[in-house]
This record gives structure tokens, sequence and C-alpha cells, in this order.
């Protein structure tokens, strides 16, 4: 495939940051009815995402619920509509872990 995306991705606990230029508060709110504005809103599996509007929790493992994933789709979106890429691409992230985890 010719579409290709290296993205870097920090799924930090206040912010979440790519190598692109997405930043945003790492939380988001979570609707079945489509929201009155439509900025840095994502849809994913019928389920509309506000992302970036509130902070969520600090979560020490990011496994346990969706929250790290859903905004990290809302980073992948971000850097392929920069890309200008209206088809499929693969999209090869370089996530990161804080060294104390090491």
């Amino acid at each position: 495939m010719e579409n290709r995306i290296f993205l870097g991705l920090d799924n930090g606990n206040a912010y979440t940051k790519s190598s692109e230029g997405f930043s945003c508060q790492s939380g988001f709110t979570k609707s079945d009815v489509e929201p009155i504005t439509k900025q840095n809103l994502l849809i994913y599996q019928g389920i509309y995402y506000s992302i970036g509007n509130n902070r969520s929790s600090v979560q020490l493992d990011k496994t346990q619920t969706q929250d790290a994933f859903i905004i990290s789709l809302a980073a992948i979106a971000d850097a392929i509509n920069k890309a200008g890429i209206e088809q499929k691409a693969d999209v090869f992230l370089g996530v990161g872990l804080p060294i104390i985890h090491y």
C-alpha cells in the first residue's frame, strides 16, 4: 500500500500529542446523538465522541478502558486528514512509555 503514515503518539494523562501537531486534553464526551458542534468530533461504531473538551481521570494502566484508544483514533484521523489521504492507509504508531516503566 502506498499510503503510509508514521505517527509518534503520546497518550499523556493531561494531554494527548502527536508528531503531526495534534494536541488536545486527554478526555472526551460520549453521546448517542449527534452534537451541535462538529469541531473535534470522532464518530466510531455509531457513537459520537467530542474529543478534548474535558480531561479524563488519571489512568495508570491505559489498557483497562477504551479512553486512550478513542483519543488515539482522533490523533490518527488528524494525521490522515493532514496528509490528504482519502483512501485506506497503513498507519505505523510509535507510542511512548515513561522511562519509569522500563
